[in-house]
């Protein structure tokens, strides 16, 4: 199980070191989330994640679970995530 946080507004993201194994990444500084998570799901769950995310976001709801394939950076094995998010607004509405 791993942990973390990402604003869309700044594409920032940070890690737990768990999450830096699961994806096949060396623990390390904060990531970009497009150049690492986003670019690790298997692009035949791409479209389904962006969906997911989107339509979390337009109905400002508070809580996302979805699970997806990605395909790990250190040895391109493809592996079955369940990914579950906590998400905060601002006062316009923005995530």
């Amino acid at each position: 199980m791993g942990g973390y946080t990402w604003a869309p507004t700044t594409r920032n993201a940070t890690w737990t070191e768990e999450t830096y194994r699961l994806f096949g990444y060396p623990p390390g500084p904060p990531l970009v989330a497009e150049s690492f998570f986003f670019d690790a799901v298997h692009p035949d769950d791409r479209a389904s994640v962006d969906a997911a995310i989107l339509s979390v976001f337009a109905a400002r709801a508070p809580r996302w679970f979805h699970a997806f394939r990605i395909r790990r950076a250190d040895d391109g094995a493809v592996r079955w995530l369940e990914s579950q998010a906590e998400i905060e607004y601002d006062a316009e509405g923005r995530p």
